[in-house]
């Protein structure tokens, strides 16, 4: 039977970080997730008890902000997520060898990999984006979109869905919308709605981050991961480029965990990151 994930909080000095644990306490390989797009968790139900089976003790966080960890109340840049990331790790007991960063968190990631984080042997950034300089240069905080205006009537709600399920469609345009939806995109749902009823977003830390110059500090091997269906598809290969030792993977047509009706697209992914962190770790 698949190992079920542990839930637990820690307290770090900005607040309750959510973490996902699974496998036995005492495997030699450890692995981190950290924040698998706005979806969070959710994302990531089979893929841990899957990864747990073959041997690996897997951690996942839900970033500050994301999921169910504590809400921002202020905007944050790039080095204090990885502070806090730095601290919830910690807190955890565990020595992660291997770390994976999806989408916004990717970057995060790229931060905490250049600092060359202890013990770390293996870094896999899944759908990273990378801002065009041109647009990292001109960046004006006042010229964002006003954030989504709460209303007496609660359409608000109406537009908090559409932006979610806005995003999922292009991560997957086949993605079933039935009268009553599968749980998984319900429970995707629900976890955008807790970010994206909270602001600061995270504009500003996507702009002032100078990724170019970070990523040239990598020294581990890295996987670089995309699919097809991917908005960060264009800025797959800048990544594999950029950071040295690295390698790429595109997953052809939908990516695994975005196939909400097809279990067995787990497994592949699973597979991927297995093969690359077992001669790692």
């Amino acid at each position: 039977m698949p190992a079920r994930p542990r839930r637990y909080f820690v307290d770090t000095a900005d607040g309750f970080i959510h973490v996902q644990d699974c496998g036995e306490s005492d495997a030699e390989r450890v692995v981190a997730f950290v924040s698998i797009t706005s979806f969070g968790g959710v994302l990531l139900d089979r893929v841990l008890p899957l990864l747990a089976g073959r041997g690996y003790r897997v951690l996942a966080f839900d970033l500050m902000g994301y999921g169910l960890s504590d809400k921002r109340r202020d905007t944050w840049l790039i080095p204090r997520f990885a502070d806090n990331l730095a601290q919830a790790v910690a807190l955890t007991g565990s020595v992660p060898g291997g770390y994976v960063f999806g989408h916004f968190a990717g970057l995060v990631g790229v931060e905490y990999a250049a600092r060359r984080t202890r013990g770390l042997r293996g870094l896999v950034l899944d759908g990273t984006p990378l801002v065009d300089v041109e647009r990292q240069r001109n960046f004006d905080p006042a010229a964002l979109p006003a954030p989504i205006a709460w209303t007496e009537d609660g359409a608000h709600a109406v537009a908090f869905w559409k932006r979610a399920y806005g995003l999922l469609h292009r991560l997957n345009p086949e993605i079933p919308l039935a009268a009553q939806p599968p749980n998984k995109l319900r429970e995707a749902y629900l976890a955008y709605l807790a970010v994206a009823c909270f602001e600061p977003g995270t504009a500003e830390a996507y702009h002032r981050f100078d990724a170019r110059t970070r990523m040239r500090d990598i020294e581990v091997p890295s996987l670089v991961v995309c699919a097809d269906t991917d908005w960060n598809l264009p800025h797959h290969q800048a990544w594999v480029d950029g950071i040295p030792h690295s390698r790429a993977c595109r997953f052809h047509g939908v990516h695994p965990l975005h196939e909400f009706e097809r279990p067995d697209r787990a497994e592949e992914y699973v597979a991927t990151i297995d093969d690359f962190f077992a001669p790692l770790l």
